[in-house]
């Protein structure tokens, strides 16, 4: 009997898709090396098998959005493991703009992602969720969100309400038994260790370079050296 290769869709935002063309952002990161390409690279040697990488992410994104291209973009593929990371742009609150509610609720986001496990199970597929990364202060950001829920004299502040969405996340992967990959708290340790700054990974204080798509990449390998594949 013939092996097929391992399939693993990565299904997110900004920070899965890591193309950015825009000269609004450092020249940095018009040459990402995006996680999925580490994965790519990495994953066949470490697991000895043949492994299939699928980067399903789009900048912008929300779940709302994600759901609409989540038959093709994820069970079109077929996949055996889908890796999900979601939720910097579902909280968004664009008080220059003068909303005064997330793109995405909580609530429907943790409907959103109950529909993304349901229909993964579906198809025999196993899941991972990862939470969002940190969230850090730049200029831009503090024209965009300055006041309540985030807290502009604090570090940390600008992912005071993306911290209910992570709380969601956790809450989700113990009910549905569901692996969890925390780079929310790993970036939070990796900033918190001495002589590391995590504007090191994170320039505009939310997108990766190529140092934070590594950052990300190797968390995952770590996992899923572990991970029993099916």
């Amino acid at each position: 009997m013939v092996n097929l290769p391992y399939k693993i869709v990565c299904f997110g935002d900004s920070t899965t898709d890591a193309s950015f063309t825009s000269k609004d952002y450092p020249k940095e990161y018009a040459s990402l090396k995006p996680y999925t390409s580490w994965l790519d690279e990495k994953l066949p040697k470490i697991l000895n098998r043949d492994i299939i990488i699928i980067n399903s992410g789009v900048s912008g994104d929300t779940t709302n959005d994600a759901k609409i291209r989540f038959e093709k973009d994820v069970l079109h593929h077929n996949p055996d493991l889908v890796i999900i990371q979601f939720g910097a742009n579902d909280q968004s609150i664009r008080q220059d703009l003068d909303l005064k509610k997330p793109a995405v609720e909580p609530d429907h986001y943790a409907y959103n992602l109950l529909y993304f496990i349901y229909n993964i199970k579906k198809i025999n597929a196993r899941i991972i969720l990862m939470t969002p990364g940190v969230l850090l202060w730049n200029e831009s950001f503090k024209k965009m969100y300055f006041k309540t829920p985030y807290i502009t004299n604090e570090r940390y502040g600008l992912t005071s309400n993306l911290q209910n969405y992570i709380q969601l996340i956790r809450k989700i992967c113990v009910s549905q038994k569901i692996p969890l990959i925390d780079i929310f708290e790993k970036e939070i340790a990796y900033d918190n260790e001495p002589n590391n700054n995590l504007f090191n990974l994170l320039p505009d204080g939310l997108h990766p370079n190529n140092k934070g798509h590594f950052f990300i990449a190797n968390e995952i390998l770590f996992f899923l050296k572990t991970f029993k594949l099916h």
